[in-house]
């Protein structure tokens, strides 16, 4: 699904068409929201870092995701965290043993004058595959994240 702002609200491309939508809040505080014209009642409501939107012909889910932030793509199903780009292992804030959480940066490459941090995708033990340093492949898996549940 693509999303472009334009006057007076947004153009939503589906796989069936695109449609203009439209938001506002009524006197008692619900969120109404016209899709080509229709005018509905919406709740939305956080779940994690998704956003459930509900109106009277149904409810969808919408998980949000920014490219600055590490990806699950980026994680196999044995833990491994890959590097999502040639470059080089500028720093490395963990040690193979540590206990990380989620979120937790585990090290940084540069490529072409830009810096990714990678981070932890879920609690658990590091090993550590590589240096400061080190060039390294697009895929190449530079730590392995055993999981496990913490406190």
């Amino acid at each position: 699904m693509t999303v472009l702002k334009v006057d007076g609200g947004w153009m939503l491309g589906l796989p069936d068409g695109t449609v203009l939508t439209r938001a506002r809040s009524d006197r008692n505080g619900n969120l109404l929201a016209s899709i080509d014209g229709v005018e509905s009642i919406v709740l939305v409501d956080w779940v994690g870092a998704s956003i459930r939107v509900a109106v009277a012909t149904g409810t969808w889910k919408l998980t949000l995701r920014d490219p600055r932030i590490e990806t699950e793509e980026r994680v196999t199903a044995d833990g491994a965290v890959t590097t999502p780009m040639p470059g080089t292992v500028t720093e490395v804030f963990v040690e193979t043993g540590d206990t990380v959480e989620p979120g937790q940066a585990l090290l940084t490459i540069e490529a072409m004058k830009m810096i990714l941090t990678l981070k932890s995708p879920c609690p658990g033990q590091a090993s550590i595959a590589c240096v400061v340093g080190d060039r390294v492949e697009q895929g190449q898996v530079l730590i392995v994240i055993q999981q496990v549940q913490l406190p």
